[in-house]
C-alpha cells in the first residue's frame, strides 16, 4: 500500500478513536524506511460500569432489506452490535442543482462520511399557501433515494422550523404572517393545524424510505434548538400520525429540555424522565479553532436523560482532528481557505489534503476529545 493510502487508513483508525474519546499518540514513521505504514499507539480509558439502557425504546430497529440492526444505550449507537460513532455532513437538496447530488453525495462518501443529515425547508415545498411543490430540486423522493444508492444512512431534519440560514427559519412567509393570530413554534392548534397539513404532504413523499422499509432514513430531528418538551411531543405525534417512522425521534441536546411558563388552565408540567427524544449535538467548524490557531477542545453539552452525541453537521471538526493528528499544519496561512472548504464542501479526504500544505515534523500529536 502506497503511503497516500496508508495515511488514509489510518486517518479512518483515528477519526473512530477521537470519536470514543481515547487519547491517541501517533509516531511518524522511521527515516529510510520505505513503505512502513504510520503506526498508532491508543490507550482506551478503563472499562467503566455498563451502560444504562436507554429511558425508552427504539422502534423500527430492523431494515427489511438487509436485515442490519440498530440500537441504543446511554452510552453509545449500535449497528448489529458493533459501537457505531455516525460521521456525518451536511447537504440541503433545494439548495443544490439536482443534476449534481449525485456527485455531491459521492464525494461525502468518498470523504468517510457514512451519515447525510438533511433539513427540510417548509418554505421550498409551501411557498404559496395550500400549494406543494416537490419537484426539480425539491425532490426529497429522489434525493433520499440517491443517498441509499451512494449507502448513506439518514438524519431527517424535518422542521417545521429549521433556522438552516434560510428565510424565517424555514416557516413560509404567508405563516411567518399569520405570526400574529397565533403562537409559531409553540403547541398552539392552529399552528399545530398548518405543521400537520405540511407534515402529511412529506410523509407521502417519503413512504417506503425509512429503515424499516429497507430505506436510509434512520433518524427525524424534529424542530431546532428548543426545549419545549410538550411541542416536541405534539410535533413527534402529529408525525407519526402522518407516516414518519424512524428508528427514534431526535431532537437537538441543546437547549435542555424545560416546561413553558404555567398559563391560566394549564399549570407547568414536570419534564419526564422517560421523554422519547434522543439528543444529538453536533461541533461547529467554527469553534475548532482557538486564537492561536490550534485546534480547541470544545466542550459539549450532556443532556440529563442520556449521554449519545452524535455528529449531525460536524465533518468539519472530524477532519480538522484527523488533519492535526496525522501531521502538524501551518494553520495561520490556511485557516479561512480550510473552514470555508470544510463548510461548503463535504470534499474527499484527498482533495482536503492536497488544499493544506504538509510539514511533517518529529514530535507526536496527541489527540482527544
Amino acid at each position: 500500500m502506497g503511503s497516500a493510502g496508508q495515511r488514509g487508513a489510518l486517518s479512518i483508525l483515528l477519526a473512530s478513536v477521537w470519536l470514543k474519546g481515547a487519547v491517541v499518540a501517533v509516531s511518524p514513521p522511521r527515516r529510510g524506511v520505505v513503505g512502513e505504514a504510520e503506526r498508532a499507539t491508543v490507550s482506551l480509558p478503563a472499562a467503566a460500569s455498563p451502560p444504562a439502557p436507554l429511558s425508552f425504546a427504539l422502534n423500527n430497529t430492523i431494515n427489511s432489506r438487509t436485515r442490519s440492526v440498530i440500537s441504543a444505550d446511554a452510552r453509545a449507537l449500535y449497528v448489529d452490535g458493533e459501537p457505531w460513532y455516525p460521521v456525518s455532513g451536511e447537504i440541503h437538496y433545494a439548495r443544490v442543482p439536482a443534476a449534481q447530488w449525485e456527485e455531491a453525495l459521492l464525494r461525502m462518501k468518498a470523504g468517510g462520511v457514512d451519515t447525510l443529515s438533511v433539513y427540510v425547508f417548509w418554505i421550498h415545498h409551501e411557498e404559496l399557501e395550500g400549494q406543494f411543490d416537490f419537484s426539480g430540486r425539491r425532490d426529497i423522493r429522489q434525493f433520499m433515494q440517491l443517498a441509499a444508492a451512494c449507502g448513506l444512512k439518514v438524519m431527517l431534519r424535518a422542521g417545521p422550523w429549521c433556522h438552516g440560514e434560510v428565510r424565517n427559519g424555514g416557516h413560509p412567509d404567508w405563516l411567518q404572517a399569520m405570526g400574529s393570530q397565533f403562537k409559531l413554534r409553540q403547541k398552539d392548534p392552529q399552528y399545530l393545524s398548518y405543521v400537520s397539513r405540511f407534515f402529511a404532504q412529506l410523509g407521502a413523499q417519503l413512504e417506503g424510505l425509512w429503515w424499516s422499509d429497507g430505506g436510509p432514513i434512520v433518524w427525524c430531528q424534529l424542530e431546532n434548538e428548543t426545549g419545549d418538551w410538550q411541542y416536541l411531543l405534539a410535533l413527534k405525534d402529529i408525525a407519526s400520525r402522518h407516516g414518519f417512522a424512524p428508528v427514534a425521534f431526535a431532537r437537538t441536546g441543546w437547549p435542555a429540555p424545560y416546561s413553558p411558563k404555567a398559563t391560566p388552565g394549564h399549570p407547568a408540567l414536570p419534564v419526564p424522565a422517560d421523554l422519547p427524544l434522543l439528543p444529538f449535538f453536533s461541533g461547529c467548524e467554527t469553534s475548532s479553532f482557538d486564537s492561536t490557531s490550534q485546534p480547541a477542545r470544545v466542550s459539549q453539552p450532556r443532556s440529563s436523560h442520556h449521554s449519545i452525541m452524535s455528529l449531525p453537521c460536524c465533518l468539519a471538526r472530524a477532519w480538522v482532528q484527523i488533519l492535526t493528528t496525522t501531521g502538524r499544519m501551518r494553520w495561520s496561512r490556511h485557516r479561512s481557505t480550510l473552514q470555508s472548504t470544510l463548510r461548503w464542501k463535504a470534499a474527499t479526504y484527498s482533495a482536503t489534503r492536497k488544499s493544506l500544505p504538509r510539514q511533517c515534523g518529529e514530535a507526536s500529536t496527541v489527540c482527544r476529545r
